[in-house]
């Protein structure tokens, strides 16, 4: 599994773009540095390229967030460091 975001300094939105070798469901979610889930979706992805954006994000304050994928089962996948302007 490859997975991109950008811009990774952000203002209101990022757009994930996740290419899988196999379809599945998983867990993304966006959490503050104290790890505070500030956003959580279930997603279904297909084999190949799959694209979502996380918008809404100007009302976070700036600093630094973090962005994870899980398998089903709540296994940690990705993690990757996000800043709010």
């Amino acid at each position: 599994m490859n997975i991109s975001l950008f811009p990774k300094e952000f203002i209101h939105l990022v757009t994930v773009e996740i290419v899988a070798q196999k379809e599945g469901y998983y867990v993304v979610s966006l959490t503050d540095i104290q790890g505070k889930i500030l956003r959580m979706l279930g997603i279904d992805l297909s084999i190949g390229v799959n694209c979502f954006r996380l918008d809404r994000l100007e009302v976070l304050s700036s600093g630094i967030y973090y962005f994870h994928v899980a398998g089903r089962s709540g296994k940690p996948i990705y993690s990757t460091e996000l800043i709010k302007q």
